[in-house]
């Protein structure tokens, strides 16, 4: 009898071990400069992402770490911070030293250790396959050589280092540090990884110097190998850019634009992601105005955006002739926020946006709203994410975590299913408060939807809109399946003046910072839809200044003309009170 239960737990044990958590290792990005002086503009931005699109922002003034080029930060699969890195140095969540954690340059070209590390994509960061909580973070070794003939940047060799955030009370530790993985000149920074098809391991691609010719390597529980070489299309000469997997593993982008007056070029294959392989290269030459920039997939795959400067390029993948469906869906408005708000790199988040983040020292980041839909419909909000801090060239480099194995192909071979979770995101009409369009973040292979909106209608589709009759409060539900199981995820939709016979307490939670503010300063609204919402702001003597429409999400209110001094504010929604408060304006 004791064997049959022992039997029993083992089949229960494997079964648990061989289904998809939810994976939020993605949920916090890591912004900014440190800062001791003091100086309100200074410190690291946090970007903290939570189910249902929603965002919280806030800043970490007492840090001397700053975030340069290099950055990666890694949540766990609830979406708890454990660990980031500029390259120079590993910091945990509690924004201290990690064990063994310093040192992780090494190499010539870094800018110091209280600094970053100039390198875009010069590291990422998965799971260690079949540990838990255990991490392994790759990065490239590399400098500027100016006694080679060529006299420029060059990567000489790839690190990996294991880090366990089982160690030191759960702060975590670096066990093995910069350990060689390879040994050979590859393209500068352009790091990504995807994962295998198998739902467990990783692939790992680099391009190597001004060749055709890609590492290919894989990350499994004995840690990361080299597999092979191939040898595909025409050479990639090296140059600024980006390089990254779509969302579903299908394709591998990489772009490399050398300068403003060369301009550069940018390639996209499919991948294959049981064997490694890329094939059907597809070479796109960049045009000169991409002298700086980078690309990004839609979350469906079907597009890929460029961005570039003054520019943001949308290409629509499944066109007979990727090239010639360019379509310009931005163009740089001429904004100067300490200094000009130009596009350059851009990285998929878990809301289903793409962030765009700027090639100068400025608080801001653009947004592009609906990747998923074709030309202006994806709708570029530039400069609209407001930042505590100050911060330049610096986006977390991720890959998608939430890639499962591909069910059924020759290479699922550890049992691992795909049951889908649920997410999803509520976007209110800017013209018509009723109105709102519901975005599917839902992830591992989902094969049907079903939507409930708290109002006794439903809806099939995948991102449905719907219209509802008034004010209320809504509980909105989807339920994802497929053949292997079904999720269910519920968020509570406040809309407008909630009558007061529905006995609702209306607690309405509002971010403003930064506070004190310079300039102008954001105000994010997360779980209030309102009708009418506006910002008043009175000076000390109680006279209004100033009044502005507010929107469900993210606001920026312009204080720029305002005098030095305390201000209060009042958010009102058609006669209803929701908030009140203080800022200070320097």
């Amino acid at each position: 009898m004791k064997y049959a239960i022992l039997l029993s737990l083992l089949i229960l044990f494997c079964c648990l071990s061989l289904t998809l958590p939810a994976q939020k290792h993605d949920y916090n990005w890591i912004t900014g400069y440190g800062s001791n002086t003091g100086n309100p503009d200074f410190g690291l931005s946090i970007l903290r992402f939570q189910d249902f699109g929603k965002v919280d922002t806030f800043s970490k003034k007492d840090s001397s770490f700053d975030m340069d080029f290099f950055n990666v930060s890694v949540s766990n699969i609830d979406g708890e911070l454990q660990f980031y890195s500029n390259g120079v140095g590993v910091n945990n969540y509690l924004h201290q030293l990690m064990e063994n954690g310093d040192g992780m340059s090494g190499f010539p070209g870094s800018t110091g250790e209280d600094g970053g590390y100039a390198m875009v994509q010069g590291g990422v960061v998965v799971p260690w396959p079949g540990l838990s909580n255990e991490y392994i973070l790759l990065q490239n070794k590399g400098g500027f050589f100016p006694d080679h003939d060529d006299h420029r940047w060059k990567v000489t060799e790839l690190l990996y280092s294991r880090i366990d955030m089982n160690a030191s009370l759960g702060e975590g530790e670096i066990l093995n540090k910069r350990l060689s993985l390879l040994q050979d000149t590859v393209n500068w920074g352009k790091s990504t990884l995807v994962r295998h098809a198998n739902g467990r391991d990783w692939w790992y691609l680099e391009n190597k110097l001004d060749d055709n010719v890609f590492y290919r390597m894989l990350v499994s529980p004995t840690g990361p190998q080299v597999i092979g070489e191939q040898t595909i299309g025409i050479p990639i000469y090296q140059g600024t850019g980006q390089a990254v997997f779509s969302p579903d593993g299908t394709k591998y982008a990489i772009l490399n634009t050398v300068s403003d007056d060369v301009g550069g070029v940018l390639n996209i294959y499919h991948f294959d992601r049981c064997s490694g392989l890329l094939s059907s290269q597809v070479h796109i030459p960049v045009d000169n105005d991409s002298g700086s920039g980078g690309i990004a997939f839609s979350p469906d795959s079907h597009y890929l955006y460029l961005s570039a400067n003054w520019y943001i390029y949308q290409f629509d993948l499944g066109a007979s002739d990727i090239a010639q469906s360019k379509d310009t869906v931005a163009i740089y408005d001429l904004n100067v926020d300490w200094l000009p708000t130009t596009f350059f790199a851009p990285q998929l988040a878990p809301d289903g946006r793409i962030y765009v983040i700027c090639p100068n020292s400025v608080p801001v980041m653009h947004r592009i709203e609906y990747p998923d839909k074709p030309g202006e419909a994806c709708l570029v909000k530039q400069h609209s994410v407001r930042l505590p801090t100050l911060n330049s060239f610096s986006i977390p480099n991720n890959p998608n975590y939430r890639l499962g194995p591909i069910d059924g192909s020759p290479c699922d071979t550890l049992g691992i299913n795909n049951i889908p979770r649920a997410n999803f995101r509520a976007d209110q009409d800017s013209s018509d408060y009723l109105e709102f369009y519901f975005q599917d973040l839902s992830y591992h292979e989902p094969e049907e939807w079903f939507w409930t909106f708290g109002d006794g209608f439903t809806s099939e589709s995948v991102s449905p809109t719907h219209i509802y009759g008034g004010d209320g409060v809504y509980e909105v539900c989807l339920t994802v399946s497929n053949p292997n199981g079904s999720h269910t995820a519920c968020d509570t939709l406040f809309l407008g003046v909630v009558d007061a016979t529905e006995q609702v307490e209306l607690d309405v939670e509002l971010q403003v910072f930064p506070n004190p503010f310079q300039r102008d300063f954001s105000l994010v609204m997360n779980d209030y839809f309102p009708r009418n919402a506006q910002l008043m702001v009175f000076d000390g003597l109680g006279r209004k200044i100033d009044q502005q429409r507010i929107h469900q999400g993210w606001n920026t209110v312009d204080g720029n003309a305002w005098e030095p001094g305390l201000y209060f504010y009042e958010l009102w929604d058609e006669g209803q009170l929701l908030k009140q408060g203080k800022v200070v304006k320097q």
